[in-house]
């Protein structure tokens, strides 16, 4: 498990130590961007509860003892994972029969441990059902919530969980992880590739099949910012005639502009690149919170910068 994890040493250093002086809390919500390690961080501290090694000071399990062993081939008892996106197995149910059987003894003795992957998913039901564990979380409990975007969960729930933050990758770890597994494909620009990974290893295995479409777009952007007007009025039609895949599409062209304005050496361009970023941080909340047309924003906001 430990060796699978890329970075966050300080967040699992302190994790560890906690753990060894008895003060880990037993409510903890992971915060940080999709990809980056927090589940592999939950699943190593739950391996860390497990373990029968309790003088151990290195981070992660022993690997020798006999939970460690079930632990590393998945048949351990006393772990509980969810993923909330997925409504069958968090719907309220569920929760409320995970928490029947987590307030029972340890099925091993010792810890139990629940993991609730993207936990902000949670309906209200099943979060005010979880509420009442957290608040009064049996001593061998622990919960660890992992979440992309914590404003989404009630503050009931927020308040109960000591929050841990997670940063995306750096492009070294980034570019460590690529050349160790060899995972650049041959003619492919290393660099393309991590801009397009934006400090997450999540898609990594497809990433192929999404930079013809980021070469695309950055040529697109390029012209854009050259002041070729014509290209700006074709890409906005054509972005916003694929609503489901708008929000992605915007998130793309913001990676490829702030590439541009970190790179960038022209004051006046950098200025431009910026500009457009700014606007581009905008339309999100005008598009799909205020349902503004998009083909009319993208227009309006890619002509306005040239």
């Amino acid at each position: 498990m430990t060796d699978q994890i890329v970075g966050h040493y300080a967040q699992r250093k302190s994790l560890r130590q906690l753990l060894a002086s008895e003060r880990l809390p037993h409510s903890m919500l992971f915060v940080g961007n999709a990809g980056i390690g927090k589940k592999l961080v939950a699943l190593e501290l739950a391996q860390m509860l497990f373990c029968e090694d309790n003088n151990r000071a290195e981070i992660g399990g022993c690997g020798e003892c006999s939970k460690c062993k079930l632990f590393e081939s998945g048949s351990i008892a006393d772990l509980y994972q969810i993923d909330c996106l997925d409504k069958e197995a968090a719907n309220v149910a569920q929760i409320r029969q995970l928490l029947q059987t987590v307030n029972l003894k340890a099925f091993h003795g010792g810890a139990r441990v629940t993991v609730l992957d993207n936990a902000e998913h949670l309906s209200v039901q099943s979060s005010n059902i979880l509420l009442k564990t957290l608040e009064e979380p049996r001593g061998d409990s622990y919960f660890i919530l992992i979440v992309e975007n914590p404003a989404k969960l009630p503050d009931t729930i927020l308040s109960r969980c000591q929050r841990w933050f997670f940063s995306p990758l750096s492009n070294d770890q980034i570019r460590d992880v690529i050349d160790r597994k060899n995972l650049l494909p041959e003619g492919v620009s290393i660099q393309d590739v991590i801009t397009l990974l934006d400090g997450s290893l999540q898609g990594v295995s497809s990433i192929v099949d999404k930079l013809d479409r980021f070469s695309n777009f950055k040529d697109r952007v390029n012209k854009i910012l050259a002041g070729d007007k014509l290209n700006a009025l074709e890409f906005a039609k054509e972005l916003s005639s694929d609503r489901e895949s708008l929000r992605e599409s915007l998130h793309l062209m913001r990676m490829i502009v702030r590439e541009r304005v970190l790179n960038e050496t022209d004051p006046k361009n950098r200025r431009s690149a910026a500009s457009l970023q700014a606007h581009l941080l905008e339309l999100d909340a005008l598009i799909f919170e205020r349902n503004i047309n998009a083909q009319y924003l993208l227009q309006s906001r890619l002509l306005n910068d040239l």
